[in-house]
């Protein structure tokens, strides 16, 4: 019954002519610095000796570190929020992307209080990504790199204290592109001497049962 079963995988290989899907992907980052940040971010393109190319998937996140100071200037005690925003220029010749700005990255300290004169630092972390996919062509395939060019812009301010009140920023962003190729691969068919040996397997193994 061993031999049955190897002999039929044997034929559904021939018969059917399966392909595998398999996945690679690369990424490219920019770190953390003092904005403005712009620069260009750069991954492979499909090595098409592969495979076939049936999707590409990407991601682009940005990714702020903000301190943020709030000083209280008026004679009563405040209660507001402070924030910082990173505007995201991207642009590249082979994914869809948006409008300008493409994405943002807000970050806020939340709802803070503070008492005539005081002032206090608030670390603020965020981040945001856009994704997207793109139809399979050529243009995805080696020679050459998927480069993504960015650009940022900052703001900041403060919302709700209902006071006079000094804020100040300190923000560090980067950013880091992430490109997923799909591709497929048909099934390597067996050598011919090894698929006669198997379907000789399957006929003995047939003999055998009927025998017993």
């Amino acid at each position: 019954m061993k031999y049955l079963a190897i002999s039929a995988t044997a034929a559904v290989m021939f018969a059917g002519a399966p392909v595998s899907a398999f996945t690679v992907s690369y990424s490219d980052a920019f770190a953390l610095s003092d904005v403005e940040i712009s620069g260009t971010l750069s991954v492979p393109l499909f090595d098409s000796s592969l495979g076939t190319l049936t999707g590409v998937t990407w991601e682009i996140t940005g990714a702020i570190a903000s301190i943020l100071g709030v000083q209280n200037d008026s004679s009563n005690p405040i209660v507001g929020s402070a924030h910082t925003t990173v505007d995201y220029d991207v642009d590249s010749a082979l994914l869809s992307l948006g409008g300008s700005p493409d994405f943002s990255v807000f970050g806020t300290t939340g709802l803070v209080s503070l008492g005539v004169g005081a002032s206090a630092l608030f670390p603020v972390t965020a981040t945001n990504t856009l994704s997207g996919s793109e139809t399979p062509s050529s243009s995805f395939f080696l020679p050459g790199t998927l480069d993504v060019s960015f650009l940022t812009d900052t703001s900041f301010g403060g919302s709700g204290f209902g006071g006079d009140i000094t804020i100040s920023q300190a923000t560090d962003a980067g950013i880091s592109l992430s490109v997923t190729y799909e591709y497929e691969t048909a099934a390597v068919p067996l050598p011919a001497g090894l698929a006669l040996l198997m379907s000789a397997l399957g006929i003995t193994g047939l003999m055998h049962r009927r025998q017993g």
